[in-house]
This record gives C-alpha cells, structure tokens and sequence, in this order.
C-alpha cells in the first residue's frame, strides 16, 4: 500500500484550486465546483492532521486493562499499528515510544 504524504496532498490541493479556477473563468455551470470545494476541505483538514504530533491516551481506573491493551496493540512483531479513520488508507507514518507496563516500546504508527 502507498502512503500518501503531504505532498501528494498538496499536489492535489493544487490541481483542485487549479480545476475550480478554470471552471469560474471559463464559467463551466456544469463543473461541479461545491464537490471539488468539499474534497479540498477534507484534503485540507486531512493535510493539518499529518502536520501535527498526534497522540492517544488511555485512561481510566487502575488494573482494568490499560496497559494490556496497549501491549497487545504492540506484539505483533514486525508489522506496525494502523489506526484509520474515515480515509480507509493508511495516510503517514512516523514512529511513536509507548511506555508499556514498564516496558518502552518504540513502533511505526501509520495514521
């Protein structure tokens, strides 16, 4: 599977503002411009969730599974954690440190 990176969305982001130019300036009604503007608002917000530092957190009382969770999140060795939202694709990787039980741990998270 091919990550996308931010360049790729901002190459994106470039041929729709290029696309809904063309369609003003040409006056193209049949263009469907509200659906270009709607891509470029999830793209957009897509792009601003890569630039960030995500993190998670689990919380709750103590010995109720917290860190058996997270650990078994992170045995599968050799393949990373994906976590995926509406996209359906995984979108960047980076690498997260999750102190485990103890234990840190350092794994590829792919968002």
């Amino acid at each position: 599977m091919k990550e996308i990176t931010i360049q790729d969305i901002d190459h994106l982001l470039h041929v729709i503002d290029d696309s809904i130019r063309w369609a003003s300036v040409h006056d193209e009604h049949a263009f469907p411009v509200s659906a270009f503007k709607e891509k470029r608002r999830n793209l957009k917000k897509i792009r601003f969730a890569l630039e960030e530092n995500c993190s998670a957190a689990a919380y709750g009382e103590s010995q109720n599974g917290k860190s058996y969770l997270i650990s078994s999140l992170l045995s599968n060795q050799g393949n990373a954690l994906t976590i995926s939202g509406g996209v359906g694709n995984s979108m960047a990787s980076s690498t997260i440190s999750i102190p485990v039980g103890g234990i840190h741990r350092k794994k590829n998270l792919q968002v």
